[in-house]
């Protein structure tokens, strides 16, 4: 399996792609720190929150890095959450502690999971499961999930560096999920969804196994997720094992 370091670096760089279809999301580095965080914008209270990401580093060593990458006071980084990935299947209340400490309020936590593709079980379920590679499909997709989930130039684009699927039940969409391959070799999945009244029927499970078989085709060998704490319990059925947890923390109001 990949370390924690290249999967909060495939993390940020899939997140980022699709965090915005309209305006670039970025990714740079201050030392050992991911930071994900908006281009250029014109009015300075346009700039949305900032992720700094920690791959499992010294709690020292990344609010030093904050405090060094906030003088100044550069408007991309006025509102900011940090992400400390720590390996581990569950909360690490020592990092809780410290980041206490340091003025820092954890709000979440999430399992990040690892697969290979070619472990992928073939699964199928009452839903026809597919790849969207049409705008007629694309835009049923987008109305169901209320926002767009793939641009017409990733519908054929090849290589692709998005990949929509979609489960069906009588021609209505009730489920969806992304692969985002902007790593070589590895996978990010993005935005699983079923609709609650279709689940647990194995339509999730069907759509991960068609991703995956999919991912696989199209040269990566490794998937990485965040999964909710519920979604944790179903993803292991396909193949996916945890290697370590999110902690979301913001910075307490003064």
């Amino acid at each position: 399996m990949i370390d924690l370091q290249t999967a909060s670096e495939v993390f940020c760089a899939g997140f980022s792609y699709t965090r915005s279809f309209t305006h670039p999301y970025l990714v740079s580095r201050e030392g050992r720190l991911l930071i994900m965080h908006d281009g250029p914008r014109r009015r300075v209270d346009g700039y949305r929150t900032a992720e700094i990401v920690s791959p499992h580093l010294p709690v020292e060593e990344v609010i030093a890095g904050i405090e060094h990458l906030r003088a100044g006071s550069p408007p991309h980084l006025k509102k900011i959450t940090l992400c400390a990935i720590t390996p581990g299947l569950e909360v690490c209340t020592d990092t809780r502690d410290a980041y206490k400490e340091m003025g820092y309020r954890l709000l979440a936590t999430e399992p990040m999971m690892v697969s290979k593709t070619a472990l992928a079980p073939a699964l199928t379920s009452a839903a026809t499961i597919s790849r969207v590679t049409d705008q007629d499909a694309a835009d049923k997709i987008s109305r169901a999930a209320g926002s767009r989930q793939i641009r017409t130039k990733e519908l054929t684009e090849d290589p692709p560096k998005l990949r929509l699927y979609a489960a069906e039940v009588d021609g209505e969409a009730v489920g969806w999920v992304r692969s985002i391959l902007r790593t070589p070799g590895i996978a990010w999945v993005s935005n699983m969804y079923v609709k609650p009244d279709f689940r647990r029927q194995g339509i999730a499970k069907a759509l991960l196994s068609h991703m995956l078989q999919d991912d696989a085709r199209h040269g990566a060998t490794t998937s990485v997720l965040l999964a909710s704490h519920a979604g944790a319990q179903l993803y292991p059925a396909v193949g996916y094992e945890q290697i370590g947890t999110l902690h979301v923390f913001s910075p307490v109001a003064k």
